[in-house]
């Protein structure tokens, strides 16, 4: 068996599928013979150059992209709503873990074709719970004015329990700035929603981001949190 694949327009490809299983299917299922390759040696596709072009459908590639476009709007869409919903109505901080909970369902637009969250929507979900947040954090001002990126550095999660489909759950959010007062310090647990937690139980956790971020400016200067929070 020989498998292998082909860095030809890889990166276009990762971009264009990145969002959904069913993407990458999209991509897969059509004559892109360039970017997944497995068969028998026998096969002549397999003795063909490595360093051929991706002679992929021209209509698959197009609903690709077209699906790809709709789902950055979609996501846009939500996240503009929880950063206005921010504004509205500030997230409660709870005084035991200083975190912020946001509950939340399991919506058709974050499921895949098991019927559960998909992997990757938790990382967008949590990053839609950082949108929640940020205007209560007191940099937001400062953001809007000095142009600042936010901008992750590394993130990890921990996968423990599915969240099936139109299942209610809660994100709690907690954010830490350390002595160095560089990185910011977010981890998000997504917990079962109290709805759903038996009498005297604990509620289940269902997964466990970590994320570490720095803001700059434009120029790439780094700047320190708690002097544009206003912390001093």
């Amino acid at each position: 068996m020989q498998f292998w694949v082909s860095r030809v327009n890889i990166r276009k490809y990762i971009y264009n599928v990145r969002a959904t299983n069913i993407q990458i299917l999209l991509y897969t299922s059509g004559n892109c013979t360039a970017l997944f390759r497995e068969g028998p040696v026998s096969d002549p596709r397999a003795r063909q150059p490595k360093n051929e072009s991706c002679s992929h459908h021209p209509k698959s590639y197009k609903n690709a992209v077209q699906r790809s476009g709709e789902v950055m709007l979609v996501y846009t869409t939500r996240m503009l709503w929880h950063l206005a919903m921010g504004f509205i109505k500030a997230p409660k901080v709870t005084t035991v873990r200083r975190s912020a909970d946001l509950a939340m369902r399991c919506s058709p637009l974050d499921i895949d074709t098991y019927f559960h969250m998909n992997n990757a929507q938790y990382l967008r979900v949590s990053e839609l719970a950082r949108w929640r947040i940020f205007p209560a954090t007191g940099i937001f001002g400062a953001v809007w004015k000095q142009k600042l990126m936010f901008l992750a550095v590394e993130q990890n999660i921990t996968y423990l329990k599915p969240i099936a489909a139109f299942q209610k759950y809660v994100v709690s959010t907690t954010c830490d700035v350390y002595a160095d007062d560089k990185w910011l310090y977010y981890e998000h647990i997504f917990l079962q929603h109290p709805d759903e937690v038996p009498k005297d139980k604990e509620p289940k956790v269902f997964a466990k981001v970590n994320l570490r971020a720095v803001m700059k400016l434009p120029d790439g200067k780094t700047v320190k949190v708690r002097t544009c929070a206003g912390i001093v």
